[in-house]
């Protein structure tokens, strides 16, 4: 049966892939696939990539998984660039109520007996990694919760910690030492070592924390911030990076796109001498305050 997912990162190539199924290059590629299917089944990369399954989940493998979400699904081997072997699959799905076939290519590294998957085109229109995860992503959720019988997603955490959730904007205290934040996609938290010595501004998902006395004080004060943006625009500020993609997760859906999350961390001094200490304390727990991030259910971070 074939599973329906809608994405909105390339609505644009939706069109493209939309008319392609007709042309003479694609059934002759139909014809192509459907015959290595046949000859390339007991292949040894072939078996290698069908076997296969992802880390902590034994039991569903890849050809399992790609069985359950994609109609017609067939397999083939072929030498790659720089001599690399190429396992590829070809599957049908339904994108935006649009009949596509997937084709997904996995380079296999024979010696330390693994493979990566490196190339998604829907209709001969390659997407991008992002695309890639995702989809992966989606295909073996659906087949988790088709063998656990669970209505959502094990992907993603549904469980901040927090008896009580708190409202957006509103610090909550999840247990004796912690506060945390929410907002509308994800839970952050500071610890009770912060107490007293920070202050912050939020503005939906964005916030910025900062160091009380230097802020108090004119010093700026800033420790770091985390954002919610739609283009990579960020990339070209100093001080800006990205922890991923927040991705909407939906039941027989691949993710969807919404945002970059992006941290960003002064540049200059921000604080006075008199607060270098506590400024450089907070500093250093920020690593283990991002860690602590977690994103509400029907949402993803895609890091790959």
């Amino acid at each position: 049966m074939k599973k329906i997912f809608v994405l909105c990162l390339v609505a644009v190539l939706l069109l493209l892939s939309g008319c392609s199924t007709s042309t003479v290059d694609g059934a002759g590629k139909e014809v192509e696939d459907a015959i290595t299917n046949i000859t390339d089944a007991d292949n040894k990369y072939v078996q290698m990539v069908k076997g296969g399954y992802r880390e902590g989940n034994p039991d569903l493998t890849y050809d399992d998984a790609f069985n359950a979400f994609f109609g017609t699904p067939r397999w083939k081997y072929f030498k790659g660039e720089d001599e690399q072997d190429v396992v590829e699959f070809t599957g049908d799905c339904t994108y935006q109520d649009t009949p596509v076939k997937a084709r997904i290519q996995f380079v296999v590294d024979e010696e330390n007996g693994t493979f990566e998957a490196t190339y998604l085109a829907f209709n001969e229109v390659p997407q991008n990694m992002l695309m890639l995860s995702g989809l992966i992503e989606t295909v073996f959720s659906e087949a988790d919760e088709s063998t656990d019988g669970n209505s959502s997603s094990p992907a993603v955490p549904s469980d901040t910690g927090v008896s009580e959730p708190p409202q957006e904007g509103q610090p909550s205290t999840a247990t004796a030492s912690d506060t945390v934040f929410e907002t509308d996609y994800y839970t952050l938290t500071i610890p009770a070592s912060w107490d007293g010595k920070y202050t912050y501004e939020q503005d939906g998902s964005n916030l910025t924390f900062y160091e009380l006395e230097s802020y108090n004080n004119g010093w700026g004060g800033k420790l770091f911030g985390i954002s919610l943006r739609e283009d990579e625009e960020f990339l070209d500020f100093p001080g800006y990076y990205s922890m991923g993609a927040l991705v909407e997760l939906n039941d027989g859906s691949a993710p969807g796109f919404l945002y970059y999350v992006v941290v960003s961390t002064p540049t200059d001094v921000q604080f006075s001498d008199d607060a270098a200490e506590t400024y450089t304390e907070m500093n250093n727990s920020i690593d283990s305050i991002l860690a602590s991030i977690s994103v509400k259910g029907g949402y993803a971070i895609i890091t790959d």
